[in-house]
């Protein structure tokens, strides 16, 4: 919250508006009526103790937790060579896996362990009462995706799952496909070949509703290391305060990301 930014407003009659203008706190008025106006003021002091250091540290934590996930987890139980991470946010990260699932790709001297641990990152797809320790055979693999409860769940271990699913510093499953293109960080599209389900699409600062972005138009940008232009549309006060529409040009996604 800017509380600097935080205004005192007043209903005027024309001469106490008059004399309001010459405020030096004085940040603008509007008509509200033939003979009244709303003026707005800066305030005379602002009094900032808004606790920044909860902001700061939940912030943080959560970076925290995102290397633990990757160092203590991923890099832990499972080979380098088995998955990549493409993209990443302060609570997010994208990665390509060389098996459909997790489960296959732990290394199968860490299988049990991965087991009796994996609560403590994913959610639980089986409640206490079902939940066991899988014991696998050498080479063999009878893993179940922890990004889905098995098929069909009894309502014991389904009612867990969708708990667990909102339960602080667990990682749960943003989107699932076969292709992805991450031109840079909130600039992504997760995509399938032959399924009819919705593309999971992230561009910052463009409207999706009037500018549709496909597949095709981020791999473009890839390829090409041409820009993708859009045009944004939407309404706003200028300087003396009068309702105005705008259309802006500009480039929605860039090949070159330099951070």
């Amino acid at each position: 919250m800017a509380k600097e930014r935080h205004s005192t407003v007043n209903i005027l009659d024309e001469a106490g508006a008059q004399q309001a203008v010459n405020n030096p706190r004085f940040k603008g008025l509007t008509a509200i009526s033939s003979t009244h106006y709303e003026v707005s003021f800066r305030k005379k002091s602002v009094n900032l103790n808004l606790p920044l250091q909860i902001g700061l540290f939940v912030y943080g934590y959560a970076k925290l937790r995102l290397l633990q996930f990757y160092y203590d987890f991923l890099a832990f139980y499972v080979h380098k060579r088995d998955f990549q991470i493409i993209t990443c946010d302060t609570d997010s990260m994208y990665a390509a896996l060389s098996a459909p699932s997790l489960e296959e790709i732990v290394k199968p001297t860490l299988r049990s362990h991965f087991e009796q641990n994996k609560h403590k990152w994913l959610p639980a797809t089986q409640c206490a009462e079902h939940k066991t320790i899988a014991s696998l055979s050498a080479g063999a693999s009878t893993f179940t995706n922890p990004t889905t409860p098995p098929s069909p769940p009894p309502p014991c271990c389904a009612s867990t799952y969708q708990h667990e699913k909102r339960e602080p510093g667990l990682w749960k499953v943003e989107a699932v496909a076969d292709r992805i293109v991450a031109l840079s960080p909130k600039c992504y599209i997760c995509s399938n070949h032959d399924t009819q389900e919705r593309d999971k699409v992230s561009c910052k600062g463009v409207q999706k509703r009037i500018n549709p972005l496909s597949y095709a138009i981020f791999r473009n940008v890839l390829e090409t290391q041409q820009p993708h232009y859009v045009i944004n549309r939407g309404f706003r006060l200028d300087s003396k305060q009068n309702m105005r529409t705008f259309v802006q040009p500009k480039t929605g996604m860039s090949y070159l990301y330099v951070k």
